[in-house]
This record gives C-alpha cells, structure tokens and sequence, in this order.
C-alpha cells in the first residue's frame, strides 16, 4: 500500500493519539484497582505502536 507523505503524517498522528489516549484511559482506571493486567497489555500496545512507527520511519525514508 502506498501513501501519501500527508496520509503517513496523518496516519501516524492518529495512532499517537489512540496510544495516549489508551494510556491515560488505564493510568484513571488503575487509579482505583490494584489489577496490574491492563498496565501490562497497555505496554505491549505502545511497544508494538513503537516498532510500527520505527518501521513507517523507515519506510518513508526509503520513499523520500
């Protein structure tokens, strides 16, 4: 699939919302539990939004 320099600019400010967003979602909700699971599973969702952005990094590098 090929994107626009502006759709990938777009695309990756989209899921560096939805990424924050899921992290201050949990960080309310762990306020009152003492369930570690979702702070778990957040981080693995930032680690793999990480390796996309790295890999789309790359990838518009190759394009430029």
């Amino acid at each position: 699939m090929w994107l626009s320099p502006n759709m990938t600019i777009v695309l990756l400010a989209v899921i560096w919302l939805a990424t924050v967003y899921l992290a201050l979602l949990v960080a309310r909700t762990e306020r009152g539990k003492r369930d570690n699971r979702w702070r778990h599973i957040v981080m693995m969702v930032v680690l793999v939004l990480a390796a996309t952005l790295l890999a789309l990094d790359q990838w518009v590098y190759d394009i430029l």
